[in-house]
Formats: structure tokens, C-alpha cells, sequence
């Protein structure tokens, strides 16, 4: 067939009523063509029941539109009345019903704990204090989050997690909020992820994050991060910009900063409402001024890493700059005191309520004895500056001592000193315990027997003895110990009365620890008045039990008849630097304390503790 014979053309389909495209096939024209026609009658009928099914369709729609918004209205209520059981199911929750200090252990638990392979570290150290107090009822501050480094080392415990829920349920409680993250030093254990220092964790931003959202409601805000990654915006998972907004954002709150490993403070020059800085690596007499200078709201601030300046460095002032608020200052330097002395002549403090001065000589670095000197005649003079606010005061200044005439002249120039505490050097200058005629508590360490004599009797205010010795022969050892129980025993309440001497102070504790010679063995004998009984310790690497630990163990039970003891009016450390030893109290666990406050709930309440720990 040639294609020329071929002629397309649109064709009516005799049975579907469709056109059609005709390729031009030599198709017999009948069945192209409509063989039956219409009568009017028929087409009027057709026509009525378009109408009518197309009424019907249109009744339908508005049927189905009616049951739509009946349907949403119904949808709504539910949800109201959904909510409305929820938030009174909330009420009576147990959860609901926790106090504040048992979500605060709560997430301390849950969060303290670092792990590394299948070592387990609990960072102490590190975690922000447990007390808290509570003026009103009104107010109540609220869980501290203690490590953000969580996510660097822990793989089952999501921080978010926690965050959510906490803000879920502490309502509308002020926060209280410390912010710890990865570039704290944990030790020489955490070297092989100390690559991951300069970074911060993506999970970890995201909390921050998630805490800023709340930040209206921060009472108190600590937050010791990685700001020189945050300077430096060395992560790509974020922009540093909603850091700084979000701290500004809490400028009303109880802000602290603390910085680490960043040689600039580059933050103090962006966050203007400072109330607690803790810088590190301060260069110069005119650094530590300039830091100063740009937080003039500072209420506590401590300084390590003061390096040395030259004279010609000390920043010339025509007039003293204040700052009002601070009232909390601790410095650590390794220069001479005399270079400190030019700060205090710059700065006026009117509220320092508490000084802390120390180099960063350790105690047990060798110094000759011909390096020991006393402080700077003027020292006593710059510290009258403090008279009317200053109460407690530290000096742990290595190779600086003090004699007795120098503390009696300081303590003679600060009236209002409720709390003192200094270190002195035994092979320099013999221990004269005289000062111990106003001392309310006297700490004696590295020393020796002879430390321990009349005098210390004879102190009318003494209530709490501490004495540590070390390397004692067996001699020695009884020596001292007939000592201190004689001591105990004149200086108790019954014996104070029997000898006419009811103002005299009596001991209300009284503790001992010595080391033998040559020896890993430790003992220590301590009695506490507030305690129902002294009891005596030995800590040993073997199991054998000397003969003067039973000793100490039998005499103990003749420290009983003291009184509680009162305010200590002074602390004083002779010798090496040690810290009060306090006896540690029983601490329940967060199972008991929830359950203690929960005992009356029914057994179908929303009541289950340990799925927070995970």
C-alpha cells in the first residue's frame, strides 16, 4: 500500500462515543459512522439524570463536608480534655513531688561519672558543692548540671536526654547551672583523647543550646568551656554568635566565668557582667590590672599562672581604681611578694571579705633555709587597707614564714578577722604556740612532740586540736600520744569544772595522725565530741596491726565529757599545707531519700527512679 493512498482523519467511535485518530487504513465508512440517532425524548431523559446525579453528588459533598468539622470539633475536644488529664495527672506525680535536692543528686549521679574503656573515674574533684541553702519557700534553687563532658566519655547516658526531662519537671524554680566541658584536665589518664580538647562536641553544643532556652531562668550560671575554640570558631558545627547572646541574654543572673589554657581573656572584653572570673596564665601586673578594669562587677575573682613583669611594666595610674563588688580574691604567683604590693596600692577594695595569697612554689620543693624570709615590712600596713570588711584570710606564701610578732601585729590590724590561716616553716623558726592564746583551733602538721606542751593547755579559747606527724619512732610515737590524752583529758568538761576553770574553752575534738618510720603503716586516733564515741583507725599495706594502734584504740574511750564545740574564731597552719580534715556523715542513697518522700504514693502512680539513671 502506498502511502499516498493513506489520508489521516478524526473520526466519532460508533460504541464509546471517543474520537479517534484514523492512521488513514482503508476502514469501511459504516463503522465510522453513527448509524442511530437521538430522539428529543431521549435526550431530555439523559439530561434529567445528569441533573439529577449531579444534585446528588453535590449533597454528598456538603454531607461530607458538615461530618469534616464536625469530626475537627470532636478531634479538638479530645485533645483539650487529653491535655487537661495529662497536667492533673501531673499533679499528683511523684515526679511532680520530689524535692529539689533529690533531682539535684538525681543528675549529679547520673552525670559525675566519667568513663573511659572499662576504667571508671568519679571527678570529685570537680563537681560543685552539694550545699545549698533555702531562705523561703519561695525559693528554692534548683539542680546543678556537673559535667557536660559527659557525651566525650560516656556512651550510655545522653546528656539531652537529661535536660529534657529536668526542665520537663523542676516547673518554673529558679536554675542553678555549672557547664563543664572537655577541656577540663582530668589527669594524665584522659592523654590518648586530648585531641578531642580543641573541639567542641556537636551533642555538647546542642545542650548548650538547650540550657540557653531556659537561661531566663538561671539563678546562678557557671560555665567553664572551651572558649578558645569558641574565639576561634574552630568547629563548623555551629556559629559561636547565639553563645554570646545567649550569655547576654542572662545578664541578670549570677553569672560565672571560668577559662583554661587560653592565653588571652579575650571573653572578659565581650561579656561585661562578670560576678566570678577565674582566669589563667595572666601576664603582668598590667594584664591582671586590664582584666580588672574591663569587669569593674567582679565579686569573686582567682587568678593562677601570675607570671613575672618587669618594673617598668607597673601600670601608672593618676588615680585608684575601684571595684565596688569584689569580695572574694585569690591570687597565685611565683614573684616576689614585693612586686604583689604594687596591685593592692592600685585597686580599692571596700567589701574584700576574703583574701587567699599564695605562690606557686609547692610546700615540698627543696628551698635552703638562707631563701626563707620574712614578708615585706609594709605587707601588714597594705592589709590595714582591709580592716573594716576583711574576715577571712590566707597565707600559704613559699619561702615566706611568720613570726609571733608578726602574726599578733596583723591579727591587731584587722579587727574584724573571724578566720586565718597561715603556713610557717619548723626548720627556719621554732613553733611558738603563745599565738595559740586566741586561737579557737590549732592545726599542727610536720612538727614534732615537743610542739604539743604546756602552753597549748593554758590556750583559754582552744577547742579543736589537730596534729599530724610523720616518721615517728616507737618512743616518740607513745610520747606524743601520753600527751594528747593528758591533754584531753585536763582540758575536758568535768575536769574544767573540778578545777574552777569554767571559762576556760574545753576540747571538743581532738585528732592525731602519725606515720611510722620506714613504714606504709598509718595511724590515727580521732575523737569528736558531736559523735557518739572517739574511734581510732589503722591503715596499713599489711595485715599486721601495731601494738601502739591497740594502745591508741584503749585510751580513746577516755576522751568522753567534752562539750560541743562553738564558732572557731581562728585557723592556723604550722608547718606543711593541709586542709581541715571534717568527718565525712552518712549519706543516703537517691532510692531511700525518693522513697522517703514518695512513701504515701498509691502503686499505680507514674513512680519509676531508675529509668533517669539510664
Amino acid at each position: 500500500m502506498n502511502d499516498d493512498n493513506i489520508s489521516r482523519r478524526t473520526a466519532l467511535c460508533n460504541h464509546c462515543d471517543a474520537f479517534i485518530e484514523d492512521p488513514g487504513s482503508p476502514t469501511p465508512p459504516h463503522i465510522l459512522r453513527s448509524d442511530h440517532t437521538l430522539t428529543g425524548a431521549e435526550t431530555t431523559h439523559i439530561r434529567a439524570l445528569i441533573e439529577e446525579d449531579e444534585r446528588l453528588l453535590k449533597e454528598y459533598e456538603e454531607s461530607i463536608s458538615w461530618h469534616r468539622n464536625v469530626a475537627d470539633k470532636v478531634e479538638r475536644a479530645r485533645k483539650t480534655v487529653e491535655e487537661r488529664l495529662r497536667k492533673r495527672r501531673v499533679v499528683v506525680s511523684a515526679l511532680r513531688r520530689l524535692p529539689v535536692e533529690v533531682w539535684d543528686e538525681i543528675f549529679s549521679l547520673a552525670c559525675q561519672t566519667i568513663r573511659l574503656g572499662n576504667a571508671t573515674i568519679e571527678t570529685t574533684t570537680h563537681s560543685t558543692s552539694q550545699t545549698k541553702s533555702y531562705p523561703c519557700n519561695c525559693t528554692l534553687p534548683i539542680t546543678r548540671l556537673c559535667c557536660m563532658a559527659a557525651n566525650y566519655y560516656l556512651s550510655d547516658i545522653d546528656v539531652r536526654s537529661l535536660l529534657r526531662i529536668y526542665f520537663k519537671y523542676s516547673a518554673t524554680a529558679p536554675l542553678e547551672i555549672s557547664i563543664w566541658d572537655s577541656n577540663i584536665d582530668y589527669g594524665t589518664i584522659f592523654t590518648s583523647v586530648r585531641e578531642y580538647h580543641d573541639r567542641l562536641d556537636k551533642t555538647v553544643v546542642e545542650a548548650y543550646q538547650l540550657i540557653f532556652q531556659h537561661i531566663s531562668r538561671c539563678a546562678k550560671l557557671e560555665l567553664q568551656v572551651n572558649w578558645q575554640a569558641l574565639s576561634q570558631k574552630q568547629d563548623q558545627h555551629y556559629e559561636s554568635g547565639w553563645f554570646w547572646e545567649g550569655c547576654q541574654n542572662g545578664a541578670q543572673s549570677h553569672l560565672r566565668l571560668r577559662r583554661r589554657q587560653c592565653s588571652k581573656p579575650f571573653w572578659y572584653t565581650s561579656i561585661h557582667f562578670v560576678h566570678e572570673a577565674t582566669p589563667r596564665d595572666v601576664y603582668g601586673l598590667s594584664g591582671l590590672c586590664n582584666t580588672l578594669c574591663l569587669n569593674p562587677r567582679v565579686e569573686v575573682f582567682s587568678v593562677r599562672g601570675l607570671r613575672m613583669w618587669n618594673t617598668a611594666e607597673h601600670p601608672q595610674s593618676a588615680h585608684v581604681m575601684e571595684l565596688p563588688s569584689l569580695r572574694d580574691l585569690k591570687i597565685y604567683c611565683g614573684h616576689p611578694m614585693e612586686e604583689w604590693l604594687h596591685f593592692v596600692e592600685l585597686f580599692r577594695m571596700p567589701v574584700l571579705n576574703s583574701l587567699w595569697i599564695g605562690s606557686e612554689l609547692s610546700l615540698d620543693d627543696d628551698v635552703s633555709e638562707h631563701q626563707y624570709h620574712t614578708p615585706p615590712a609594709s605587707f601588714t600596713s597594705k592589709l590595714h587597707h582591709f580592716a573594716n570588711s576583711l574576715q577571712f584570710l590566707s597565707l600559704h606564701y613559699n619561702p615566706v614564714y611568720y613570726n609571733e610578732p608578726e602574726i599578733t601585729n596583723l591579727v591587731k590590724n584587722l579587727p574584724n578577722l573571724v578566720h586565718f590561716r597561715f603556713t610557717t616553716f619548723a626548720k627556719v623558726a621554732g613553733i611558738s604556740l603563745c599565738t595559740t592564746h586566741f586561737l579557737a583551733s590549732l592545726q599542727v602538721a610536720c612538727g614534732n612532740s615537743d610542739a604539743v606542751s604546756s602552753s597549748c593547755i593554758l590556750a583559754p579559747k582552744l577547742e579543736r586540736l589537730e596534729i599530724r606527724e610523720f616518721n615517728f619512732c616507737p618512743r616518740s610515737e607513745t610520747e606524743l600520744v601520753e600527751k594528747v590524752l593528758a591533754m584531753a583529758s585536763s582540758r575536758s568538761a568535768s575536769a574544767l569544772r573540778a578545777s574552777g576553770l569554767e571559762k576556760v574553752a574545753s576540747l571538743s575534738r581532738v585528732y592525731l595522725w602519725w606515720k611510722e618510720d620506714d613504714s606504709s603503716e598509718v595511724h590515727a586516733l580521732d575523737h569528736d565530741s558531736d559523735s557518739e564515741d572517739g574511734h581510732s583507725t589503722s591503715e596499713s599495706d599489711s595485715d599486721n596491726k601495731s601494738a601502739s594502734s591497740g594502745h591508741l584504740l584503749s585510751a580513746s574511750t577516755r576522751l568522753h565529757g567534752t562539750e560541743p564545740s562553738c564558732r572557731p574564731l581562728l585557723y592556723t597552719h604550722f608547718g606543711a599545707r593541709i586542709e581541715a580534715l571534717e568527718r565525712d556523715g552518712t549519706i543516703c542513697s537517691i532510692e531511700r531519700k525518693a522513697m522517703q518522700w514518695c512513701d504515701d504514693l498509691s502503686v499505680g502512680d507514674d513512680f519509676d527512679l531508675l529509668k533517669f539513671y539510664q
